[in-house]
């Protein structure tokens, strides 16, 4: 068991005292994410949330009336925070994975403030580019279909 761990994570001990008040910071700023993500109801149309934060509407929406690639992701966030998955995957397909990231994120950071142990995954430079490559081409061919959905409802 214990080699299994060595191989799919890089557990090292650390100083915490070294980057202290910036593993604070990141902490309160990610519960403040989801704290944030609870306390807002989701809009019906799948966009638009953000406004209950006094943000003014997307200025990309506006203009070219074509949802932004990051349209959605606020409301995806509150109807994880509901457990409504299938709305959240709706609303945007990419809101519940970097809902993990930020718990992962979150998780990581509590374990290394309590116990002085940093966890990683055990991943090469090259499969870490990969990986943020592949989520972001996901990203922009999510971005262009629903651009192609909007195009088809308006004409």
């Amino acid at each position: 068991m214990n080699t299994l761990l060595n191989r799919l994570f890089r557990i090292q001990k650390v100083d915490i005292r070294n980057h202290l008040w910036r593993d604070i910071f990141m902490l309160a700023v990610l519960l403040g994410v989801i704290v944030t993500a609870r306390t807002l109801t989701p809009k019906g149309s799948g966009m638009g949330t953000h406004t209950e934060l006094g943000f003014p509407p997307c200025t990309f929406y506006v203009l070219t009336k074509y949802p932004c690639p990051g349209c959605g992701l606020t409301t995806s966030f509150t109807h994880i925070t509901r457990f409504h998955f299938r709305e959240a995957l709706k609303v945007h397909p990419f809101g519940p994975i970097l809902f993990a990231l930020v718990l992962m994120m979150l998780l990581h950071l509590c374990i290394k403030l309590c116990s002085g142990y940093s966890i990683t995954p055990n991943m090469t430079v090259r499969m870490e580019s990969l990986i943020v490559l592949l989520l972001f081409l996901g990203f922009m061919a999510f971005f262009a279909l629903r651009c192609m959905y909007f195009y088809s409802k308006i004409h």
